[in-house]
């Protein structure tokens, strides 16, 4: 998650997944990153009370670092957020090339 955070790697968007096994105190941790994220996926959100995740402790940290993006709350297990997830992917790839990338800059 974090050695690719400060380059620019050409990406069409750039996205961070953070899993509730991780901690709601990721975003703090690990600031570049949500920094420079277009949306945050918090995954294994059905695993949230056994873990202990703090999830208005999550977003309150990742709008302490980046404000706007969109949050995501997914599970691959009971398929909540997965619609929502694919309807960003989708939007993105309509966008198609990001300017810079279309005129060679």
């Amino acid at each position: 998650m974090v050695c690719p955070s400060s380059y620019d790697l050409g990406e069409h968007a750039r996205v961070v997944l953070m899993s509730v096994t991780e901690g709601d105190d990721k975003p703090l941790k690990y600031s570049t990153i949500f920094n420079t994220a277009d949306a945050a996926v918090i995954t294994k959100i059905d695993l949230d009370e056994a873990v202990g995740f703090n999830r208005i402790d999550a977003l309150k940290n990742i709008h302490t670092i980046r404000p706007d993006p969109p949050v995501i709350e997914a599970s691959s297990r009971s398929a909540t957020g997965l619609a929502t997830w694919l309807a960003w992917l989708d939007a993105v790839a309509q966008r198609g090339r990001p300017l810079q990338a279309a005129d060679g800059a």
